[in-house]
């Protein structure tokens, strides 16, 4: 059975043809998922939400959460992440609308959110 593998133009085969892939778009960072890859739940909520996202590599995130004014509200998450399926508690002291913004891989998703109090 022979593996096929897609070669953008940042690929490269290695020494000893060791296949090196290198993220180009955040479908290779969130498994392909694209918007899907990031949720934000319940939506509207009472002010506590979880965030969860499917990694497919090793990544450098920061996920936070902004209000309407575009005010830094909590800082999620600020790391390394290894691979695989990630929760993230948050809370939100105010009724109103809010941002979660997740960097990783150099890409940024944002999610909106309501919180009814």
């Amino acid at each position: 059975m022979r593996a096929i593998l897609k070669l953008n133009a940042n690929d490269t085969i290695a020494p000893l043809n060791v296949f090196v892939k290198h993220a180009t778009d955040v479908r290779d960072v969130f498994d392909g998922l694209g918007d899907d890859a990031i949720q934000v739940y319940p939506n509207p909520s009472w002010g506590d939400v979880v965030v969860t996202m499917q990694l497919a590599r090793p990544e450098d995130v920061r996920i936070a959460i902004y209000n309407s004014r575009g005010q830094l509200v909590q800082h999620v998450h600020k790391g390394f992440l290894m691979p695989g399926r990630l929760t993230f508690p948050a809370s939100v002291a105010l009724s109103g609308s809010y941002i979660c913004v997740v960097h990783a891989g150099g890409q940024m998703f944002q999610k909106n959110f309501s919180v009814v109090r």
